[in-house]
């Protein structure tokens, strides 16, 4: 039987990256493809998955700004999470400040080990090139997720 904190971690993450996936507009080229849950726990301390969820809510009502504010405040928490930094450069996507967005995903791959979570990240990149104009840099991004799903 598995650590039901763990399991509550998943869970959570989960639904955040759903949430946070289904709030940009449809057809938008700015909006990110759903990527697969990373395999570790969003968090062990509640504060931090409290706000995450207030940040999953925040976006999903389209108050950007305190989606915002409660990652920043959860990063400085834990300021290693890259959960953390994944979930804010897809906030800073959906607010279309597309080159701040490359810059956490990046960020969030620096201190990532999860592959998944890394290709997720390099979708996110792929997209923030895409909508900053930048259509080579996305494609180069695009083919670093797909050598990572394809492993």
């Amino acid at each position: 039987m598995g650590c039901p904190g763990a399991l509550g971690g998943r869970l959570i993450t989960g639904l955040l990256i759903a949430s946070l996936a289904g709030c940009a507009s449809i057809g938008a080229p700015t909006r990110p493809p759903p990527e697969p849950v990373p395999a570790a726990p969003a968090s062990s301390k509640p504060v931090v998955l409290n706000l995450m969820r207030d940040a999953t809510h925040s976006a999903g009502t389209g108050q950007y700004a305190q989606a915002v504010l409660a990652l920043e405040r959860a990063l400085r928490i834990e300021p290693r999470n890259p959960l953390l930094w994944h979930d804010l450069a897809k906030v800073r996507m959906q607010q279309q400040r597309y080159h701040q967005a490359a810059q956490l995903a990046a960020k969030s791959n620096a201190l990532s080990r999860d592959r998944r979570l890394h290709a997720a990240n390099w979708r996110l990149i792929a997209a923030a090139h895409d909508g900053a104009g930048e259509p080579a840099r996305a494609r180069t991004a695009r083919e670093k997720a797909n050598r990572l799903q394809t492993r």
